[in-house]
């Protein structure tokens, strides 16, 4: 069906996350199953043709890049752009014109066109309208896309003298001079202006390098590297509303199913050490893994340690905020310390499973099962980081 054109995609089912009291929701939009498959296909399809892509404007590359500008002090002024309301916003005409200078095929492009013009459950009216403008947030393409869409903006700031550029999807970020940030500030809003998106005015920041700058959750200091405050509030509510959730539940419910307490142990400490599943690394601490700020890391132990105590939770089977930093800054492999979910032997399912009372399925449902559960698990991870930009 992809093949002749005649494959059509289910409307999405929508959901809105908060991203704040200030700010508009964010409508995040699943395929069904089958198109799930299509659209993952689709994927590995389009990595292989933006592999250099993917590379070059991966988060920690970005990420990496600004901290050693500001450890080297390779600049005197900086200034921070956003696009405003992004994904809604990307004129799919031009980022199909934007694909074809990769995609020949004529069957590739029109699953392109379809997933991106296909209806969402939650934005019905008078029946299903096809989007005429954007692109849907949630599908495993959508990253793709929109770094494609503006390829246009980075090949002309490339060109910029003196000027040291990062982007990461929509949030930009440009270093110079007082001699060469205006000319490279001017090319980047013509451009930008040519891919018919507005730039908008909320994150938007000039300063000096003694300035402090928050970009992508970080916060850039003179000295220092931390993390954003309503970053670092947004993690500490997530694990205080686990442990409080537990506390609540168990005092109410007489009859529990599996083991409660070990299947907290585990939620939380995934809350802290993060972990890998299908070959990607969720977590805070793997995001954050570029900070400087050990202090921040003793006080989110102690707050854990504190929350834990006044729970009667036993803190000797709850992970460190430190110890996973250096875990990951050294690239040490203390054994579990870290969860590979890939590797998890059978046994290893067995036993989480049992924690949350599922230790009576058939063998040959485990695999299924577990990897059902770790997704749910790393989905909350993901809430937990969203709208670090």
């Amino acid at each position: 069906m992809t093949r002749n054109g005649t494959y059509r995609f289910r409307p999405y089912i929508g959901r809105l996350i908060s991203r704040g009291l200030d700010r508009y929701p964010r409508l995040v939009e699943s395929p069904t199953i089958r198109d799930k498959v299509t659209l993952r296909i689709l994927y590995e399809y389009l990595a292989e043709i933006y592999h250099d892509q993917l590379e070059r404007r991966t988060l920690h590359l970005q990420i990496r890049g600004v901290s050693e500008a500001f450890a080297t002090g390779s600049f005197d002024h900086f200034v921070r752009r956003d696009v405003e309301n992004y994904y809604p916003t990307i004129n799919q005409d031009k980022l199909l014109d934007t694909v074809k200078r990769r995609i020949t095929q004529p069957e590739v492009l029109n699953l392109i066109r379809s997933s991106i013009q296909n209806p969402c459950d939650i934005l019905k009216r008078d029946g299903y309208k096809f989007r005429k403008t954007g692109i849907p947030q949630g599908l495993s393409i959508s990253g793709i896309l929109a770094n494609a869409y503006l390829d246009p903006v980075d090949e002309v700031m490339e060109t910029c003298d003196g000027v040291q550029y990062f982007r990461y999807v929509d949030d930009i970020l440009i270093l110079g001079n007082t001699r060469t940030l205006p000319p490279a500030v001017a090319a980047f809003e013509t451009v930008i202006k040519e891919r018919k998106v507005s730039l908008g005015t909320k994150k938007d920041k000039v300063g000096t390098r003694g300035d402090e700058l928050q970009y992508l959750g970080y916060q850039f200091e003179s000295g220092r590297i931390t993390v954003r405050q309503t970053s670092v509030d947004r993690l500490c509510d997530s694990i205080a509303n686990l442990i409080t959730g537990f506390h609540k539940r168990a005092r109410m419910t007489r009859k529990r199913s599996g083991d409660p307490e070990a299947r907290l142990n585990f939620r939380l400490n995934l809350r802290i050490t993060g972990g890998i599943f299908d070959k990607i690394r969720y977590g805070w601490m793997f995001f954050f893994s570029r900070i400087t700020d050990e202090q921040l890391l003793h006080r989110l132990d102690a707050i854990v340690k504190r929350l834990c105590n006044r729970h009667g939770i036993d803190v000797r089977a709850v992970k460190s905020f430190v110890r996973t930093y250096y875990t990951i800054r050294r690239n040490l492999k203390p054994p579990g310390y870290i969860p590979d979910f890939d590797t998890y032997t059978f046994a290893q399912m067995r036993e989480v499973l049992r924690w949350y009372g599922k230790d009576t399925i058939s063998q040959e449902d485990v695999p299924r099962i577990f990897r059902h559960i770790v997704y749910r698990e790393t989905s909350i991870l993901e809430r937990d980081m969203a709208g670090m930009s």
